[in-house]
């Protein structure tokens, strides 16, 4: 609760909601999802989280409730994109999303057996907020 009440990014009025909630056992659920666009590929990790107002979760069942966690390449052209980690860390109050592929460049100088990793993060929170 000392959470919800520290909380600035919510408005007066969304901290008594959630405040509210939290005392009531109330379990809200929203969509959260992340892109990278690179010119030449889009991939996306997306899914559900629920929270209380205190506590967020995503793969965990709490509650009587599990969220989910996606990760997928949309398109790509040129390269190719392996996926290498769809991973959730972190707390009770914040989940911590993380998305990692490989881009390999299979064809063609000046990239011919050019191959790197890259990740995006996100995270969620048991407040409903996402960033």
């Amino acid at each position: 609760m000392g959470q919800i009440r520290a909380d600035r990014s919510l408005t007066g009025k969304q901290r008594e909601g959630l405040l509210q909630a939290a005392a009531l056992g109330a379990v809200y659920s929203k969509h959260f999802s992340w892109y990278t666009t690179a010119g030449v590929y889009t991939v996306t990790h997306n899914g559900t989280f629920y929270y209380n107002g205190w506590k967020a979760w995503v793969g965990e069942y709490y509650d009587g409730y599990q969220g989910y966690h996606s990760c997928f390449v949309n398109y790509s052209s040129v390269v190719s994109i392996g996926n290498q980690d769809c991973a959730e860390a972190g707390n009770a109050f914040e989940r911590d999303l993380l998305y990692r592929w490989q881009v390999t460049w299979p064809w063609g100088p000046p990239y011919f057996g050019l191959s790197y990793s890259v990740e995006n993060w996100g995270s969620v929170y048991g407040n409903g907020t996402r960033s």
